[in-house]
């Protein structure tokens, strides 16, 4: 693909500044370059390869706007480039973080980690590789709430004292 959308490179990860630059996952990709030109000849690469954009998702935007791709946002924040989880993938994620923990009301807490761990682990595995520290905070904040009620509810005649240092204390071997 670097073939036909004409880039090149200085050494890895440095694009020709005359050449645009490329990044790929799968059949999806994403063009960058300093200038328009480089990025308005891409079609027409590709058209001898039998191989053309779709309207509907082509888009040519400035970086300091930023643009959503896979689940990431990337953005120019003055001179650098900002890959961090685009905002509809993390309400995705809280929003199924949360009818996961409101529908495992009634099970142990064995089975809640079970259900949750993979859940959790998955998207911190996704977006590990870009600027995700804030966002996970973020998740952290909102998935609190969400234990302690079922916490309270799976332990209605005891006090809020003992739920905490039973479930969100430091580890008591029980």
């Amino acid at each position: 693909m670097k073939a036909a959308t004409g880039a090149r490179y200085q050494a890895p990860n440095q694009p020709h500044p005359d050449a645009p630059g490329l990044i790929q996952y799968a059949d999806d990709f994403v063009v960058l370059g300093t200038s328009r030109e480089p990025i308005e000849q891409v079609p027409n690469r590709l058209a001898p390869r039998g191989l053309s954009l779709n309207p509907d998702k082509t888009r040519r935007v400035p970086l300091a706007d930023g643009f959503d791709v896979l689940g990431f946002n990337a953005r120019r924040y003055r001179t650098n480039l900002w890959m961090k989880p685009s905002v509809a993938a993390l309400s995705r994620h809280r929003r199924h973080l949360r009818t996961e923990v409101h529908a495992l009301r009634w099970l142990n807490v064995a089975q809640v980690i079970d259900r949750l761990n993979p859940l959790i682990r998955g998207s911190t595995c996704y977006y590990q590789s870009v600027g995700s520290s804030a966002a996970f905070a973020s998740l952290d904040y909102d998935l609190w709430p969400w234990l302690y009620k079922w916490a309270t509810y799976s332990h209605p005649h005891k006090p809020k004292r003992w739920i905490v240092s039973r479930y969100f204390g430091s580890f008591h071997p029980k």
